[in-house]
């Protein structure tokens, strides 16, 4: 029962979109089921007519009024019209009831994938590279869809729980006694049914465990399909994806199957159980009218107690779905950058670290320990070392993507965490190597760097990040079409529109991580020229494996294992034949593979 009402505890509030939607439910629903136990009531003074008894002393006072109000001789017909008002009315309020939900449940599932989404873009990055890589696409895929039908149980069980109250109270006001009398056997129904549907719950939880496996298949499969294919593992994946398949379709039939029991067997129970209700009612001197009309509202009362019961294992069905939703929404919370009060607008003297230590919650081992560096503002400072080194996780100090464990980065001396995330970020740019472009056309792409950006000021980024060139060969120049992820592209032009989109925002801080490795030598060198033109404008931070790329920089941080190990400009490091010269010796001898790769 406790993971039950954890269920309803998280759904509930979807229901209150708006101010008073869940009392108007629960009051359009009481009333629904009050025209229905009205109808069902008249049915007795109707039998009773009948039966020769429209006088008969066993029916109450006022509705033996009711008979007496209506002409004779049209007593029937009055009877069943009464009995058939109530059955329109009740038909109108539980429609206007169920339109009511199904707007409130568009709104409710618009919304939870709305706050899920929202959750996952603003979570930190090391919190969704720690997940499994089927569990975000599942919850939102799949998850909010299933949250969507537990809130839709939800509804029918707030229906139905108040239509039981009221047919129960319509029992109680015909005869307690023989109310009385009948709660046993419901409760035995009650019994077994709760003993068959108990394992709904973990049924539940594995077909959510076989659901995010089948998507981590598949969406493994789908973007690893060039070396899928080029390793000839397409039969391999296709048995694994079949695994999964088969593993899903096993689950969620385990499920469907228990769910279809419970329906027969409900029928057999409340079968068998009427038949003992009429027996013990005659035995108990029940008049036949009397009877007649417990019997019918019984009959009205049995879907509904199945609908409640069905309506439970529901919620143990889908209620993994639920906590998982949450689940995923609390992660993203908890992991969130809290950001500062403090406007950025520029970088005034420079970025400084001041003996910083950072790790990643999944790693033991510190990615940086102890590190003490200094970015000018306007000028290049180029950080290299070993694969492994350390220089993915600086410039995540950088971007804030990750905040030290220890020490502090200091921006202009202000905590970098006391400044508003969105104005820091606002101003930086960073082209990776792993360069992603969205599907759309490339003057799209480039404007997302900064989405007011004129077409003039597109062509003119596209200039700068000598882009153009190519732009202006493409079948419809800067309205082509890319396709997903830039998949048209050559790498080295997915590059440049990267550059063009960073350089469109006019950066206080340019960040290059790799970002000329896909490059021919010529157009790397007009890149080169670019940004010595923008130096004194600009703080550029420049990761490199290509050492001569760096040969202008303003200073040179080299760390290796997580630790700075020499700083100074090309040629005083050279001269110190430390590190950075050997590493410079190799490349010079064309010995690239030397585990100083990125």
């Amino acid at each position: 029962m406790q993971y039950e009402l954890s269920i309803v505890r998280r759904l509930l509030p979807n229901l209150n979109l708006t101010r008073g939607t869940l009392p108007t439910i629960i009051l359009l629903g009481l009333l629904s089921a009050a025209f229905e136990g009205i109808g069902l009531y008249l049915f007795l003074p109707l039998l009773a007519v009948l039966h020769g008894e429209g006088n008969a002393s066993e029916l109450p006072a006022y509705l033996t009024k009711i008979v007496s109000m209506i002409p004779a001789g049209w007593q029937v017909p009055g009877l069943v019209a009464l009995v058939l008002l109530s059955v329109l009315l009740k038909a109108l309020v539980g429609y206007w009831n169920a339109a009511h939900f199904a707007s409130v449940d568009a709104a409710a599932g618009h919304r939870m994938r709305q706050q899920l989404y929202a959750s996952i873009l603003s979570a930190s990055a090391g919190y969704l590279d720690a997940q499994p890589s089927g569990r975000i696409p599942n919850s939102i895929f799949s998850e909010t869809w299933r949250c969507a039908r537990a809130l839709k149980v939800l509804f029918g069980l707030l229906v139905d729980a108040a239509a039981a109250i009221v047919l129960i109270g319509a029992l109680l006001f015909i005869s307690w006694k023989a109310t009385l009398l009948v709660t046993p056997f419901v409760g035995v129904i009650v019994l077994v049914l709760y003993l068959l549907t108990r394992k709904t719950r973990p049924f539940g939880e594995a077909a959510l465990a076989a659901n995010e496996t089948f998507t981590k298949r598949t969406w493994e499969g789908l973007t690893g399909l060039k070396t899928i294919q080029i390793f000839g593992r397409v039969r391999y994946e296709e048995e694994r994806f079949a695994d999964a398949s088969d593993d899903v379709r096993r689950q969620f039939l385990n499920l469907e199957l228990l769910s279809n029991l419970t329906s027969p067997t409900f029928e057999v129970l409340i079968a068998l159980s009427i038949g003992l209700w009429i027996v013990v009612l005659f035995w108990s001197g029940t008049g036949v009218p009397t009877l007649a009309a417990f019997l019918l509202i019984l009959y009205r009362l049995q879907p509904r107690v199945r609908a409640l019961i069905a309506a439970r294992a529901g919620l143990l069905e889908l209620g993994s779905a639920v906590m998982e939703i949450d689940s995923v929404q609390r992660g993203c919370a908890h992991s969130k950058f809290r950001s500062g009060e403090r406007p950025f607008a520029a970088l005034r003297t420079g970025i400084a670290m001041k003996n910083v230590t950072a790790q990643y919650e999944e790693v033991g081992v510190p990615a940086l320990r102890n590190v003490d560096l200094f970015v000018p503002r306007n000028r290049t400072t180029a950080i290299v070392g070993p694969s492994g080194a350390g220089k993915t996780t600086l410039i995540n100090l950088f971007c804030r993507n990750v905040d030290p464990v220890a020490g502090a980065v200091l921006v202009d001396g202000i905590p970098l965490p006391e400044i508003r995330l969105e104005d820091w970020r606002g101003r930086l740019a960073i082209v990776s190597q792993d360069v992603h472009l969205f599907s759309c056309s490339v003057a799209e792409n480039i404007a997302y760097g900064r989405l007011d950006a004129t077409t003039e000021e597109i062509i003119a980024a596209a200039k700068l990040a000598h882009a153009d060139e190519f732009i202006d060969e493409l079948p419809k120049g800067y309205d082509t079409e890319i396709g997903d992820r830039g998949i048209r592209l050559s790498g080295g032009q997915r590059q440049r529109i990267a550059l063009a989109r960073a350089l469109i925002r006019n950066p206080s801080i340019l960040i290059l991580d790799e970002a000329t490795n896909a490059l021919d030598t010529n157009t790397e060198r007009l890149i080169q020229q670019t940004l010595a033109n923008l130096k004194d404008e600009v703080t550029i931070i420049i990761i490199a494996h290509r050492l001569y790329t760096i040969s202008n920089a303003d200073q040179i941080v080299v760390i290796r294992s997580g630790q700075v190990v020499e700083q100074g400009n090309y040629s005083t490091l050279m001269a110190n034949q430390g590190l950075f010269a050997s590493m410079v010796h190799f490349q010079t001898a064309g010995l690239t593979n030397n585990g100083f790769e990125d």
